[in-house]
């Protein structure tokens, strides 16, 4: 589709109806996902027992996905409703205060999505620093073009260029990669080392049916939506689609229904209340002992019966 066949008013409308949609499912997700943290066995958990870096990332994405929408809700208000002029005038100010603070809540979502997902990769392999340091770098970096980029929004006034100015373009192009690169590399490395420990085991009957299975397909398949997402985007910004609007404010919402999702599945997957086994085994990986270690002492313990603890399985997240 053309910019002519797709005008930028046309996309910011069809941008505030997808993202609509998709803030209306992470809405869902985000309470049960802070019932999931803050609630359990009929009563509130005590303020010990409640993940605080889980609960605060989840609080953090609500309210800058919240923001995220009040800007675009308003800026069509004021370009349909408010203002004199045709509605593309409206939108064609890069510069504006709305257009700039829809900038900043996606750069701010990908830097807590991307720093959650570095954290979870870091306690998989028992706070190794070293593993992460790629990615670490990668997510610096994306951090500072992301900040470059949100103030050189401020100094674009030509309707025509949009986000694909020469100016800003570099520096979107690399958050976008940077964003996808970081995501494939820390999501592999989280799915290999479960892998690894599980098949490590070495019984496959005991494998099939160790919450360790669940996780790695949790962790594939939720994943998959913000990679997926951020693949997307890079590939319609690098085109200089007006679709980049619709799909930058989408995966805003989409980045925070990850996050909630890896934690209600793994809370109602891989936290499962022991049904016949005596010990549970903790998934707490700020246990200081490799988890392969723990798992295998586990499986001596109860002779091959596995199961897990709904309490400390939070950790992983």
């Amino acid at each position: 589709m053309s910019q002519q066949q797709f005008p930028i008013h046309k996309a910011q409308l069809v941008s505030l109806w997808m993202e609509s949609i998709f803030y209306g499912i992470f809405l869902v997700t985000f309470f049960a996902c802070v019932k999931v943290l803050v609630h359990a066995d009929g009563h509130f958990k005590r303020w010990q027992d409640i993940r605080g870096k889980m609960l605060f990332a989840a609080l953090a994405m609500f309210a800058t996905a919240t923001t995220d929408m009040s800007f675009g809700l308003a800026h069509n208000i004021i370009a349909f409703v408010k203002f004199d002029g045709k509605p593309i005038d409206q939108f064609g100010k890069i510069n504006s205060w709305m257009n700039v603070g829809k900038m900043a809540t996606f750069v701010i979502q990908t830097f807590i999505g991307d720093s959650i997902l570095l954290y979870r990769c870091w306690l998989v392999y028992n706070r190794n620093f070293w593993v992460i340091l790629l990615p670490i770098l990668m997510w610096l970096a994306e951090t500072a073009c992301g900040t470059v980029s949100v103030v050189l929004n401020t100094r674009l006034t030509d309707p025509n260029v949009l986000l694909n100015s020469s100016n800003v373009e570099p520096f979107i192009t690399t958050i976008l990669a940077l964003t996808v690169v970081v995501n494939v590399l820390t999501t592999g490395l989280i799915v290999y080392r479960i892998r690894t420990v599980r098949m490590d085991l070495g019984d496959c009957a005991v494998i099939s049916r160790h919450p360790l299975s669940n996780l790695l397909r949790i962790m594939i398949e939720s994943g998959l939506i913000y990679t997926t997402s951020a693949v997307v985007l890079f590939s319609v910004y690098v085109s200089s689609s007006r679709a980049q609007f619709t799909v930058a404010h989408s995966v805003v919402q989409i980045i925070g229904i990850t996050f909630n999702l890896i934690i209600i599945r793994v809370s109602r997957g891989i936290a499962l209340r022991p049904s016949t086994g005596t010990v549970s085994l903790s998934m707490n990986f700020n246990n200081p002992t490799p988890l392969k270690k723990r798992v295998s002492q586990h499986i001596v313990s109860t002779k091959g019966t596995l199961t897990s603890d709904t309490e400390s399985s939070p950790h992983l997240m």
